[in-house]
């Protein structure tokens, strides 16, 4: 019985090792999106008036580089594969929302 409960406990703490936190701020320090991912995921900007405006997100611990995001046709902008970590939104255009997609 002892080594199930160990055998269990190691799983349970190993899949919960794996997930990793995905946070997005935007320019004035504000948390608009957080999501627990266990590799890498998509982030879609939408921003208010976004005709024209060009959005960057950087890393905040600067680990990771500086990623620039590609405008839909809907007007929202998308940043893939992005790993896990604190993210700043950069550029101009007051962001409406924020939204991950694994």
């Amino acid at each position: 019985m002892k080594k199930l409960f160990l055998s269990l406990l190691f799983i349970v703490s190993s899949s919960a090792a794996a997930d990793s936190l995905l946070k997005v701020i935007d320019q004035s320090g504000l948390v608009r999106a957080v999501s627990k991912i266990s590799d890498k995921a998509d982030i879609k900007v939408f921003v208010r008036n976004g005709a024209g405006h060009k959005l960057s997100i950087r890393n905040v611990d600067g680990f990771k580089g500086e990623r620039v995001g590609k405008k839909t046709r809907n007007g929202a902008i998308i940043f893939y594969s992005v790993p896990s970590g604190v993210w700043k939104i950069a550029g101009k255009g007051q962001v409406a929302k924020v939204v991950i997609s694994r």
